[in-house]
């Protein structure tokens, strides 16, 4: 009988330690890592490694530097002036040309003295310059060259002037003059004789020219005198309006970027108005005077970018048959701007970018001020945009959406950038992760509470027996 309950309990016995040992062990953990900071050197500290700024766009337009606790993006303005001033015209700025136009110089000569401009001459009807001493010209042109390439800025104001004179004799006829040739001083649908100033500018090659300052005279000579002389004081040329002259000045620079011309001219013209003989005496017609004065400001091209980057590590890789789950991604930052946003670039913004991917959040340039303020309270949730398997890269980027004028620098600074990501990693295995010598230990305590059961499974059944 003993026998029999010796046998009965090992087999019992062997079947419990059978049973435990061939189980498998299965088990399921979960560790959450919170608030993990993703990004180094978060004040741009040193030389900002393992910050790197990127730009796109208009490269003049636009520049990054960082370091020394702050990453800046700057937006580059500028603004200028030239003053072309002859006070007199001198040669050596000024060279004398034919008109190309009325090729004929004025045959009493022309050129430059130590007053400017002036030309001198007399048409004898009779004389042996006859057709071609009817309409003399003479040019003298300079050629400027711009400090800046124009085609990055815009002309914002001009100002031009210019001063003549001239003294003829009363042989010139003009309107009232009984010695025209007309009744009344009519000349029955003929012109008279006049003096005509004038400024042009153009591109070097001539292709685009514009009259921008002018006088034709009307009662110079007026009389019929012809030994008394007649004078036309110091005038001033009558100009375009400063709109028409900023337009010109504009088209001009946009053949040539840096360089144009300008030329003051003087055309004389004779008229044939006595049948019987004509004589016009033209004794000083002089440019003593000539001033173009603008200021220019830099032009800003939009979708213009700059952009601090920073690659951070990868999201661990679960074990397998485990799971990784994103729960947060905080970004936050600092930021100000050196002087207040203009008004004519309102949309101009703040972006962040993850991974290439821009989030939806935005900060408007001109709600900057001079000191570093917090750009969102909270921070911004970047979840959404949180790879897997991949480095995860942060961008902060200042992005240009309008064109507009800029006559000074403006400059955003970033500081204190930081990236706090949670997430829960899932284990899921026959063998949990851990010390083996812990499951050894499992796994004994196991066995003998096995044993315990099959034991006391043993007494009980021996109970009944005696029962």
């Amino acid at each position: 009988m003993k026998k029999n309950r010796f046998v009965l309990f090992a087999m019992m016995l062997l079947l419990s330690i059978n049973i435990l040992v061939t189980m498998k062990i299965s088990q399921s953990a979960q560790i959450k890592y919170e608030n993990i900071d993703w990004l180094q050197n978060t004040t741009f500290d040193g030389t900002a490694t393992p910050w790197y700024s990127t730009t796109n766009g208009d490269l003049s337009d636009i520049a990054a530097n960082g370091g020394n606790g702050m990453a800046n993006c700057s937006v580059l303005g500028e603004q200028g002036s030239i003053s072309i001033v002859a006070n007199p015209p001198n040669s050596s700025e000024w060279k004398k040309f034919n008109n190309t136009a009325f090729p004929v110089l004025p045959n009493q000569g022309c050129g430059i003295d130590s007053a400017g401009c002036w030309a001198s001459h007399i048409w004898d009807e009779d004389g042996p310059f006859q057709e071609t001493g009817q309409t003399p010209s003479v040019h003298w042109k300079r050629n400027i060259t711009m400090p800046v390439n124009m085609s990055d800025y815009e002309i914002t104001s001009a100002t031009l002037s210019a001063i003549v004179n001239a003294s003829v004799l009363q042989d010139i006829d003009c309107p009232g003059d009984t010695n025209s040739g007309g009744t009344d001083g009519n000349l029955n649908g003929k012109v008279y004789d006049y003096v005509r100033f004038y400024v042009l500018i153009s591109d070097l090659e001539g292709i685009r020219e514009y009259e921008v300052a002018y006088n034709k005279t009307t009662y110079l000579g007026a009389g019929d005198s012809v030994a008394q002389t007649s004078i036309m004081p110091d005038t001033y040329l009558i100009t375009v309006s400063e709109e028409d002259l900023i337009f010109y000045l504009t088209s001009v620079l946009e053949s040539d970027h840096y360089n144009f011309t300008i030329t003051l001219g003087i055309f004389i013209y004779c008229e044939d108005n006595d049948p019987d003989y004509e004589l016009d005496t033209w004794t000083s017609l002089r440019i003593k005077f000539f001033n173009l004065t603008f200021s220019y400001t830099k032009k800003i091209n939009r979708f213009s970018t700059i952009a601090w980057n920073q690659i951070g590590n990868k999201l661990p890789t679960p074990p397998e048959n485990g799971s990784l789950k994103i729960d947060s991604a905080i970004l936050e930052f600092k930021c100000r701007i050196d002087q207040d946003w203009i008004t004519d670039s309102p949309n101009s913004e703040i972006r962040i970018l993850i991974n290439g991917y821009i989030h939806t959040e935005t900060i408007k340039l001109n709600l900057l001020n001079n000191s570093f303020q917090t750009a969102k309270s909270g921070g911004f949730d970047v979840t959404s945009l949180i790879a897997k398997d991949v480095n995860i890269t942060v961008s902060i980027q200042v992005y240009l959406a309008d064109n507009f004028r800029l006559s000074t620098n403006r400059t955003i600074s970033l500081d204190n950038v930081t990236l706090k990501i949670t997430y829960t990693m899932f284990y899921e295995s026959e063998i949990p992760p851990g010390p083996n010598y812990l499951w050894l230990i499992i796994l004994l305590g196991t066995i003998i509470a096995g044993l315990l059961a099959a034991w006391a499974t043993y007494q009980f059944y021996l109970s009944l027996i005696h029962i």
